[in-house]
């Protein structure tokens, strides 16, 4: 196996071990309510599987964009960085969660990542069968 897909693999078992324990970002189970009339659902994990919260910035970033970021395309500092706090739009079709999953930054963050994991399955597989 190249060196090279090993240190892919390296860095996506990091960075999914980072995710697993990633302070200031919380489960839907753990998200209270806030005394604002809008604040973030946490019935918007089950529609949106990419989604983390973060308690401290009060505000929705990607998984996928913020761990795995597309070579040559534009990040949405909604999502990546800022994080996204515009309540109200989350539903809307032109602007939201909608727009942010159709866009190619996203699309193709969400395809690093799911090579990533099958690359670290697929080490993982061939190293315990060698064993």
């Amino acid at each position: 196996m190249s060196a090279w897909i090993l240190l892919v693999v390296d860095s996506v078992s990091k960075i999914m071990h980072r995710y697993r324990s990633r302070s200031g970002f919380v489960e839907a189970t753990a998200v209270e309510a806030s005394s604002r009339k809008r604040s973030f659902r946490p019935d918007s994990y089950k529609l949106q599987h990419w989604l983390e919260y973060s308690q401290i910035a009060d505000a929705a970033f990607c998984y996928a964009c913020r761990h795995f970021p597309s070579l040559g395309k534009t990040a949405e500092p909604a999502f990546t960085s800022a994080g996204f706090r515009k309540w109200k739009k989350v539903q809307y079709s032109d602007d939201g969660f909608a727009v942010h999953e159709d866009g190619d930054f996203h699309r193709f963050s969400l395809l690093a990542k799911n090579v990533g994991l099958l690359l670290r399955s697929t080490v993982a597989t061939s190293q315990s069968s060698v064993n």
